[in-house]
């Protein structure tokens, strides 16, 4: 069985903020570490920080043609059915980035290096796969005709 090609990958834009929070994981563990008999609840505190931001910041982005899959800290990976995504928009915001609301579940903000070429290739994706789910068209810049 030959493994499907991503149509689109890019990896994750990361802030500042989400650097330092790192550079603090690490810096606890190492502090936790040579003051061990003292403070042996440092290197937990630090390994449930970098735990928290392995798990909870993705990595990758790829678009398949007929699912988006988010590759998180391994082991963990989110795919995401394109009949399940209702809608996806850029936000425009300190941080920008894009929201894609799902069907039934809560949104998943993403944050790709080049915002609008993910956009153009997951909208290009979800139409050849028959379209949003019900009810929810792409954003575009006309207003809908009328019947």
């Amino acid at each position: 069985m030959q493994n499907e090609q991503p149509i689109y990958s890019s990896p994750h834009s990361r802030s500042v903020f989400q650097r330092i929070n790192m550079a603090i994981s690490v810096v606890v563990i190492v502090l936790g570490a040579f003051s061990i008999q003292q403070n042996p609840f440092l290197i937990f505190l630090g390994l449930a920080i970098g735990g928290m931001y392995w798990f909870t910041t993705p990595n990758l982005y790829q678009i398949y043609a007929d699912k988006l899959v988010i590759h998180y800290g391994k082991p963990r990976i989110v795919e995401i059915p394109f009949d399940m995504i209702r809608d996806a928009s850029p936000v425009k915001m300190p941080f920008a980035g894009v929201y894609i609301r799902r069907v039934g579940k809560s949104g998943v903000f993403s944050r790709p290096k080049n915002n609008e070429e993910f956009l153009d290739y997951l909208w290009d994706a979800i139409q050849k796969n028959g379209g949003p789910a019900p009810d929810v068209l792409p954003p575009d810049d006309s207003p809908p005709a009328s019947s």
